[in-house]
């Protein structure tokens, strides 16, 4: 065997056996196999007062296999960062975004959202105040996506603020 390859999005394995292809077609046959498949993977951040929205923009779905990772900082100390759904709608539960109570993936889950709704604004806890957000969808199906208005509250000290289930 000269090559084995296998992709954690979709459970395909491809393995090689160096008595049927050349080192020349294996690379050729590789290449044109990984860009039959379109990925999107990106980080950033936000600031308060800013919307947010999926790869599709304002008017568009967004893309297939994408995995994007949002953090939003407050801009002053006594702040805490609050998200608003404006509007929400992912194929149901293959494409999800996770809300994270904090700056990293590390912090506590907020929530797991997918499907269609105008969820509840979330606002952080985190001792830094932010939120991070991760977007991921799969191989096939991709509908309108997100709007996330963004802003910044300011929290006096021993206030709890969570989820707003209203």
């Amino acid at each position: 065997m000269i090559a084995s390859w296998s992709s954690p999005l979709e459970n395909i394995s491809i393995s090689l056996d160096i008595n049927q292809f050349s080192l020349k077609r294996f690379v050729t046959f590789f290449c044109l196999f990984l860009l039959s498949f379109n990925f999107l993977f990106a980080q950033g951040t936000a600031t308060c007062g800013s919307t947010i929205y999926d790869s599709g923009g304002l008017n568009g779905n967004y893309s297939v296999n994408e995995l994007i990772t949002t953090t939003v900082f407050p801009n002053n100390p006594d702040e805490k960062v609050r998200f608003e759904f404006i509007y929400f709608e992912t194929e149901d539960t293959f494409d999800t975004l996770t809300v994270y109570n904090g700056d990293t993936t590390a912090s506590a889950i907020f929530g797991v959202f997918s499907g269609n709704l105008i969820s509840p604004s979330i606002t952080s806890t985190h001792p830094t105040g932010a939120l991070t957000f991760v977007f991921e969808s799969d191989t096939s199906v991709n509908y309108g996506g997100y709007e996330i208005l963004v802003s910044c509250q300011q929290i006096s000290e021993g206030q709890y603020v969570s989820v707003d289930q209203s």
